[in-house]
């Protein structure tokens, strides 16, 4: 949940959250051990090519994340952003492997968080789409 939550958060010129369609239940820490699916909607006003390139550069994650979250630091995320590669973010609170990329399109994502039991990973698939959201 970590993740989705840095997604959530993320507000810097450009990148900011219009609107949230939660269409899960409330989820607790042990949801990953009882293979529990979380839905979210999140709306940027951004391409998918540029919350694509922010997901997977460790500069513009830190960057955004600096932004948002003033307990990380300038260079808080390390990714090497090809399929199988590692990731760490947050100052290395979250952990994990870059399973599929689908350029601009999907990443997915095998992360935990570091104090989680050992071998007990979550897949976070981020499927990007280009959507015109209009404010009510």
């Amino acid at each position: 949940m970590a993740l989705i939550a840095a997604l959530i958060f993320l507000h810097f010129p450009g990148f900011t959250q219009t609107k949230m369609n939660n269409t899960s239940h409330n989820a607790t820490a042990n949801d990953s051990l009882r293979g529990i699916t979380i839905h979210k909607e999140i709306y940027f006003k951004v391409t998918p090519q540029r919350a694509y390139d922010t997901l997977l550069s460790a500069k513009q994650f830190s960057e955004s994340t600096k932004k948002s979250f003033a307990d990380f630091s300038s260079m808080s995320a390390k990714i090497d952003s090809t399929p199988g590669g590692t990731f760490s973010v947050f100052d290395g609170h979250i952990i994990g492997r870059i399973v599929e990329l689908v350029l601009n399109v999907c990443i997915v994502e095998a992360w935990c968080v570091v104090d989680w039991p050992v071998g007990i990973y979550s897949t976070a698939n981020l499927n990007l789409s280009h959507k015109v959201y209009e404010h009510n």
